[in-house]
């Protein structure tokens, strides 16, 4: 696992390893590196810092290591094209067989990219009309499925199932570091 943790919450939490170097990032990632859980912490939060992150996530996908996880999306791409090591993530990184999840509160903020490449959307509650709306166009439901959400049930979108589900509540567990 390999996780963009800028809230340091995946080190704290799911005992991922805290990195906030980009030098020994670097060796986490390249071939022939132990296979870890990996949350990488920025020490200074900006498209710069993602961009290096983004590229050496590439290198580490290649060798089909597991799960990558770019918490807080929205707090360095914009709503337009997704910036460049990003977008190939998206673009040719499912060819190597990870899984790849996308996490924002804001996805109107996010990349368009992230939307049109995800095999699965998921959707709990929005707290604005707006992201609402946003999220339903998306999710190919009515406006009014989104807004109703009620805390820990949820929409999403299978985009290889062309199916739209409803569930919840989400059961919340203790948390277990392997």
């Amino acid at each position: 696992m390999l996780v963009w943790d800028a809230k340091n919450e995946w080190s704290v939490r799911y005992g991922c390893r805290r990195v906030d170097d980009l030098r020994e990032l670097a060796q986490c990632c390249k071939p022939g590196a132990p296979v870890e859980r990996i949350a990488f912490v920025p020490m200074f939060l900006g498209w710069e810092t993602f961009e290096l992150f983004c590229r050496l996530a590439f290198v580490w996908l290649r060798a089909a290591r597991g799960a990558l996880i770019v918490e807080e999306l929205a707090d360095v791409t914009t709503p337009q094209k997704a910036p460049a090591g990003w977008g190939r993530i998206l673009r040719q990184g499912l060819a190597y067989g990870p899984t790849i999840y996308a996490l924002t509160v804001r996805p109107a903020e996010s990349d368009k990219t992230v939307l049109s490449q995800c095999s699965l959307l998921h959707c709990h509650r929005m707290s604005s009309a707006d992201d609402e709306k946003y999220m339903a166009k998306h999710l190919r439901c009515d406006v009014a499925g989104v807004a109703q959400l009620r805390p820990l049930y949820w929409i999403e979108r299978d985009n290889l199932k062309l199916e739209t589900r409803f569930g919840g509540p989400v059961k919340i567990r203790p948390i277990r570091c392997a």
